[in-house]
């Protein structure tokens, strides 16, 4: 092929690749550069995550039924078109297009441990353990879209998201936690009680035979002190007389009785317990679909705690209130900015891009359809 007519075919169509480069180029650029400006808020978080706390918490975060309430708080402020995008979206990456959740300093996730090797010295082992070990120390959440107004009342919901929403979520666990923990306790409880209730009836029983065997028996004089003394263990009883014997086994079964009592009262603090812990499990379950918040939860927490007369009740009521609050503490933002910062465009790399890429692909076929076109010559 003889380049210079290959050069001399370019230069003629110099126009029409000219127009092929330049037109779409320009067409983008200006699209761009008259495009609505997209905006992004950062929010940090000092947390104490591993991994597994980060993969639960971004399930539940960019669960549907969560989104839904942060598209529901968008609907209130008026933000549409943020809002529509978001009920449309049908993916977890479409939620990520306006909200994106990073940790710092990153580490690898339990489905990528495999793959890895930490040291040549450590054994496989330790490489797992080392992993779960690793935590992030900050949480950073960029909210992106367009108008800028709308971005901003976006971040407000997250951030009231975060702080009342999704702290729901670990108090239910924290009362599933509980309610596991009360139910083994109460079982524990009437196991003892059932063992400790035998022993008393056979306490009563070796009382009563003791007793119909007195009444045919001369009693004697002995100290009771040194009865006592010698009545020390239960296998030393047969050797005393039957009317101290008989003392012995009532203490005994006073004893038992105490201690029957002391497991009611017990048993009775931890059914309360139960029931209230359960009332707090149902009473975030019927609601979860709805705009149910913290705040809401505190105040159904107050309202039990009024309405308990039980000191330990009000008391375990109280204790659970503080660790909810804390919760919400916790997911306050440490460095927020204040206002909506533009993204930049990119227009000018884009119209180079674009120019380039049409110049190389007009080229390409004119100089295949010159090649074509010649292809039959000598």
């Amino acid at each position: 092929m003889d380049f210079s007519h290959l050069i001399s075919f370019f230069w003629k169509k110099r126009i029409i690749i000219l127009c092929c480069s330049v037109i779409p180029a320009l067409s983008l650029g200006f699209w761009t550069f008259f495009a609505p400006r997209s905006y992004q808020i950062a929010m940090e978080y000092h947390l104490n995550l591993n991994s597994v706390d980060y993969l639960k918490m971004r399930h539940r975060f960019f669960n549907h039924g969560n989104i839904q309430k942060i598209t529901n708080a968008l609907e209130k402020a008026g933000a549409t078109k943020i809002q529509n995008s978001l009920r449309k979206a049908q993916s977890q990456e479409e939620v990520e297009s306006f909200i994106t959740m990073d940790i710092t300093p990153s580490y690898v996730d339990f489905e990528n441990k495999k793959s890895l090797r930490l040291s040549l010295e450590r054994s496989w082992a330790e490489n797992v353990e080392k992993l779960e070990n690793l935590s992030a120390k900050i949480l950073t959440l960029r909210i992106k879209g367009s108008p800028r107004e709308e971005v901003m009342e976006l971040a407000d919901a997250v951030q009231d998201n975060l702080r009342y929403s999704l702290p729901l979520n670990h108090v239910f666990d924290l009362l599933n936690g509980s309610f596991v923990e009360l139910n083994s306790g109460l079982g524990n409880l009437e196991e003892s009680r059932e063992q400790d209730q035998f022993e008393l009836e056979e306490v009563n029983k070796i009382i009563q035979g003791l007793k119909a065997q007195s009444l045919s028996s001369k009693p004697l004089s002995t100290s009771p002190s040194i009865s006592y003394e010698l009545g020390g263990e239960k296998r030393d009883r047969d050797f005393l007389p039957v009317p101290l014997q008989i003392e012995l086994y009532q203490a005994d079964a006073e004893r038992i009785q105490a201690k029957i009592l002391t497991q009611d009262h017990r048993h009775l603090a931890k059914q309360m317990k139960v029931e209230a812990v359960n009332f707090l499990l149902t009473e975030i379950e019927k609601r979860k679909l709805i705009d149910y918040d913290l705040t809401s939860y505190l105040s159904a927490v107050d309202n039990l705690i009024e309405q308990t007369t039980d000191e330990g009740l009000r008391a375990f009521l109280t204790a659970h209130k503080r660790r909810a609050q804390n919760l919400s503490m916790t997911m306050q933002s440490v460095a927020a900015a204040s206002s909506a910062v533009p993204l930049a465009k990119g227009t000018i790399r884009l119209t180079i891009l674009t120019f380039l890429l049409c110049f190389c692909v007009s080229t390409a076929f004119l100089g295949l359809s010159y090649r074509l076109k010649n292809l039959g010559g000598p």
